[in-house]
């Protein structure tokens, strides 16, 4: 299956246009609506942005154009970096509409270069402790009794199970290392 292959099998596959990023993209989106409802790793699926991309890289690479490795490969983006495109949440439900109107310098260059945003990933609240007791938290794809770490652990999650390539995620205290470890 498409979602079992490496980011850098996915980026030759492009190149080569044996693979169309559409289609790639299609099928992660179809992935996250069948298996998210259960792993609730996603807090705002993009699916519109991704798929406007996706038809974007496309293009480029129907010229020959190659902006980077991950041109035309759908990503996810921890819920702490803000997007133009989307609300910025941080764990918290204060925030449920704020969108800072422009993209972390890490999102512009990842959208400089070509990649896919499939949607926003749910991190622990302000990327601290624990989730909000309003936000359900991610669960591990390797058994619901298995921690999935804190603050990253929507990246691991939705990385680990499948609904995407590569996730952003930031680590201040473990926020990475562990749900990698999960």
């Amino acid at each position: 299956m498409l979602h079992d292959l490496s980011l850098t099998e996915l980026a030759a596959m492009l190149r080569a246009r044996a693979l169309s990023p559409v289609e790639l993209t299609q099928h992660m989106l179809a992935r996250i609506g069948e298996l998210d409802p259960k792993l609730h790793a996603f807090v705002h699926v993009m699916s519109d942005v991704a798929l406007a991309q996706a038809r974007d890289a496309e293009a480029e690479l129907g010229r020959g154009e190659q902006r980077s490795a991950v041109h035309g490969i759908p990503l996810g983006l921890k819920d702490l970096f803000a997007t133009l495109d989307a609300p910025t949440r941080a764990g918290t439900v204060v925030l449920t509409a704020w969108n800072a109107g422009q993209d972390a310098e890490v999102v512009a260059r990842l959208r400089r270069a070509g990649a896919i945003f499939l949607g926003k990933l749910k991190t622990t609240e302000g990327a601290y402790a624990v989730h909000h007791p309003d936000v359900i938290p991610p669960v591990n794809p390797w058994g619901d009794a298995l921690w999935t770490g804190i603050s990253s652990s929507g990246s691991a999650v939705a990385t680990a199970g499948g609904l995407c390539f590569g996730a952003l995620a930031t680590d201040t205290g473990g926020s990475i290392r562990f749900p990698s470890h999960c």
